[in-house]
């Protein structure tokens, strides 16, 4: 399991969970709470024959502070077992959509 965490600050932080509307809805589920949003995404890695699940939990703290927690995990299946560093790589995917949407809209990351 990995987990990465940090806290968006910005006008316009309310708006994070739309990092995820560009992925295709069968390798994405987004639940909306009150003042949350839970964002679980998969992939599938052909050769290693397993999957990786991400999941992201955005708190709305107030309208320009989301607080986000990314736990991605799974893995070890298939002929061989192995991860190979899968979890690592799936939260940094994540990671990464998320600061790329907050950069395009001048939003700060501050990691902890």
């Amino acid at each position: 399991m990995e987990r990465v965490e940090f806290t968006v600050r910005g006008e316009g932080a309310s708006t994070l969970p739309r990092a995820f509307h560009d992925i295709a809805e069968d390798s994405r589920e987004l639940y909306d709470g009150n003042g949350f949003v839970v964002a679980v995404t998969e992939n599938h890695y052909r050769m290693e024959l397993t999957e990786v699940q991400a999941t992201t939990v955005l708190e709305l703290i107030d309208e320009t502070t989301c607080e986000v927690t990314i736990i991605a995990g799974g893995g070890g299946s298939g002929l061989t077992a192995n991860t190979s560093g899968r979890e690592s790589e799936e939260a940094r995917k994540v990671r990464r959509r998320l600061e790329t949407f907050c950069e395009d809209r001048d939003l700060t990351v501050e990691r902890m």
